[in-house]
């Protein structure tokens, strides 16, 4: 009867804002904790959860106004409306799920780009539409840069990407202020570290910068290849994920990582030494 009740007062309210055509409205089932819109540019930018998490809603200028269209997951993923995206039922979580208790917040983690690990992480700064990441640099070294989350979206710690602002909340406290900079560091990141009893150290083979890259999120990097003539691109499917997609240079130029584009042979720097 709740369930009953909550689907009649979301269609009232889509018939008076108009937001909703009929069609589309009949559909369409409540999820308790959010009410999808397409009133705001923000509730456009949003990709809203689905009563059957094999599935997923946003916003489609299909006609006039805008209209919530149905999307399904693939590959047995579910859509997880925090991370805003389809994701492996492992990593699934309720969209309606209470966050749980950061309090007493502790400070935020230190920007350092002196690891594989570090290159492999997002950090916060106290502007949480924008985050840093750490980006091997032409002039040699690893850099913190700083990059924008996508319109309406927040950078979670927790989840290493830019959520929705529904399921966004503070997750540490800033003593000082994280800001982009060089921070010297290893710049060949093909192995980490780790300790093993009893003290001993191994190295672990990781990812390494010139593989095809793990497009879990949005990523607007490009990435360089072993062969100089082309670069890797993180680019948005269909499905709502994204993928590595191997781009050419234009003739008789390389990439160069450093400056994200393809130059001249004599301005190229290699970044994937042999």
């Amino acid at each position: 009867m709740e369930k009953l009740l909550a689907f009649v007062l979301l269609y009232c309210g889509a018939c008076i804002s108009g937001v909703w055509s009929e069609s589309v409205t009949a559909r369409l089932y409540p999820v308790d904790c959010v009410v999808p819109s397409c009133v705001t540019e923000q509730d456009r930018a949003t990709v809203w959860p689905f009563e059957d998490p094999n599935f997923f809603v946003r916003c489609e200028p299909t006609g006039a106004p805008w209209e919530l269209v149905r999307h399904p997951c693939t590959g047995r993923r579910l859509f997880h409306f925090a991370r805003q995206m389809c994701t492996v039922p492992a990593d699934w979580e309720e969209p309606c799920a209470d966050l749980p208790s950061l309090e007493p917040l502790q400070p935020c983690a230190e920007v350092r780009c002196d690891t594989a690990a570090d290159l492999r992480r997002l950090w916060p700064v106290e502007e949480p539409s924008t985050f840093l990441q750490c980006i091997p640099q032409a002039t040699g070294g690893i850099a913190p840069v700083l990059k924008d989350c996508p319109h309406g979206l927040l950078f979670s710690v927790r989840y290493q990407a830019c959520i929705t602002v529904h399921r966004w909340q503070q997750e540490c406290r800033f003593d000082g202020e994280n800001t982009p900079g060089p921070t010297g560091g290893d710049t060949d990141p093909t192995t980490t570290e780790v300790v093993t009893p009893p003290g001993a150290t191994t190295t672990e083979p990781v990812w390494t910068l010139c593989q095809p890259p793990i497009c879990k999120q949005e990523d607007p990097i490009l990435y360089p290849h072993t062969n100089p003539s082309y670069f890797w691109q993180c680019v948005p499917q269909p499905t709502g994920f994204w993928e590595a997609v191997m781009r050419p240079c234009a003739a008789s130029t390389y990439f160069h990582y450093g400056l994200q584009q393809c130059v001249f042979p004599a301005d190229w720097v290699n970044f994937c030494p042999v």
